[in-house]
């Protein structure tokens, strides 16, 4: 890993965790298996399943552990992003073109998130939300 990329890998960290240089210094340490991630402790043994070796882990270094498996669970193709993208033309049609931006990203918002907002108890759209619609 040369210079840049380790300055970008702390610039990250530095973006999202407000101690990151134990963070980063964390990282450093499993890249190059030294300290809490020596080539001899027992987490070694558990390099088949990622989240295991994580979770085993998250008591030595919470932060990067939450984060290892963020990362790495995240999904790595593009249908979530072309949902959007069609979710987008649904609401924003020729016959609603004057929409604002801004009314566009809530209203997807809430087409994209309705079930999850109808399961945390907003019960279906209000009388403004059903206009923006056109119900």
């Amino acid at each position: 890993m040369n210079q840049g990329q380790q300055d970008q890998i702390r610039k990250l960290f530095k973006q999202y965790f407000s101690n990151y240089d134990t963070i980063f210094r964390s990282f450093l340490d499993f890249r190059n298996q030294r300290g809490i991630f020596h080539l001899g402790s027992e987490a070694w043994s558990m390099t088949e399943d990622r989240d295991l070796f994580w979770l085993y882990n998250r008591a030595i270094c919470p932060s990067l552990s939450a984060f290892a498996i963020r990362l790495l669970n995240t999904i790595a193709n593009s249908v979530p992003s072309e949902r959007v993208w069609s979710s987008m033309n649904y609401i924003h049609s020729k016959s609603r073109n004057r929409l604002s931006l801004d009314t566009v990203d809530k209203l997807l918002f809430i087409y994209i998130n309705s079930r999850t907002l109808q399961h945390i108890g907003i019960n279906g759209l209000t009388d403004l939300e059903e206009m923006a619609w056109g119900e």
